[in-house]
């Protein structure tokens, strides 16, 4: 199927517009929405995941793979459509977080995004976090909740962010 290609082609299209009118472009995506930003993001300035859907060979989120393939997948289109096991060309500096008590999208994905981008040279910062479910958003009053706070310094790292002056 086809499907697959349809959102990742929006987010592309909304970049390349946004492109000449930003200084610097990232893009962000949870769970499922992870999924889509690790597929489209090639050509931006930074990647943030949180808790994404990246490894669908695993039997992965079932709600994500009906959605992408509309109940018509086959192990080939799920390894295929996996960005932990097939980075895009261009991808850039990946900032990702994940909880280790995730029921749902198992943390295994996320490592293994970390290892096989890493291997290829794409500069990965893997933050891991003990507790918390899935789904939990920005985390706040959650001790994953200082994710937000190690991206913005990771952010200022590759020059995303301009430094805080003391």
């Amino acid at each position: 199927p086809e499907r697959p290609k349809v959102p990742v082609e929006e987010v592309q299209n909304l970049a390349r517009y946004l492109r000449p009118r930003a200084t610097r472009l990232g893009v962000l995506g949870f769970s499922a929405g992870g999924h889509l930003a690790a597929s489209a993001a090639s050509g931006t300035d930074a990647l943030i995941l949180g808790y994404p859907v990246v490894d669908l060979t695993w039997g992965g989120h079932p709600q994500t793979i009906r959605n992408l393939f509309l109940g018509q997948a086959t192990p080939q289109l799920l390894e295929e459509h996996s960005p932990a096991l097939h980075p895009a060309e261009g991808l850039p500096p990946t900032f990702l977080w994940h909880t280790k008590e995730d029921a749902l999208v198992p943390v295994e994905g996320s490592q293994k995004l970390a290892e096989v981008w890493s291997s290829q040279g794409i500069l990965v910062e893997l933050r891991l976090y003990d507790h918390g479910p899935h789904g939990l958003g920005l985390a706040e009053g959650e001790p994953a909740g200082s994710w937000r706070g190690a991206c913005a310094q990771w952010l200022e790292s590759i020059n995303f962010l301009p430094k805080e002056s003391s």
